[in-house]
């Protein structure tokens, strides 16, 4: 994969904030084209497993039908993808491989980064202003609603809980001669 980016802006003036102007600039451009390998390489990657899965298809059953809209939301912003479709004619039924392979959710696929990022801005401050703050970070006004934000926080509570405490029923299993219930 190359890059090749081009830039375009009004260089700002020469003044006390001109570190901060092109910082900001920075990170404008960092996050478009963040956004952009991420879309591009999504894309290949899809296009890809439909055709290794057409390839492998000796008997003719399969044909690729279209594709599918898809969100993504990342800690760059929501990405909408195009999922290839494909049918098998024997079967009559129609799958999109990616979302098979990478087991994505049927609606909108939250990135790890993302929900950790939500999860650290809420332990430290209200929802709202975590909300503002994720706004800055990514980018994108309002990412995820409210709501959205506080089931992450608590699924990804619940994950944790139950790690731990499976990692402390293994510590027991390993430690003979003590009791977990006591």
């Amino acid at each position: 994969m190359t890059l090749k980016l081009g830039l375009r802006f009004s260089f700002p003036s020469q003044n006390e904030k001109l570190i901060e102007r092109l910082e900001s600039i920075a990170d404008q451009v960092g996050q478009r084209a963040k956004r952009a390998v991420f879309k591009y390489s999504i894309e290949q990657a899809d296009k890809e497993l439909v055709a290794a899965i057409k390839e492998a298809d000796v008997a003719g059953e399969i044909k690729k039908i279209g594709t599918k809209k898809y969100t993504i939301k990342t800690i760059f912003g929501t990405m909408i993808i195009p999922r290839g479709r494909i049918k098998n004619k024997a079967s009559n039924s129609t799958v999109i491989p990616s979302a098979k392979a990478w087991q994505t959710p049927k609606q909108i696929y939250i990135s790890k980064a993302l929900k950790a990022d939500i999860c650290d801005l809420i332990s430290r401050q209200t929802i709202r202003s975590a909300q503002v703050q994720l706004t800055r970070l990514v980018g994108e006004k309002e990412i995820l609603s409210h709501g959205r934000m506080i089931n992450i926080v608590h699924r990804e509570g619940r994950a944790l809980k139950a790690a731990g405490q499976n990692r402390m029923q293994t510590a027991f299993e390993l430690m003979p001669g003590i009791d977990a219930g006591n």
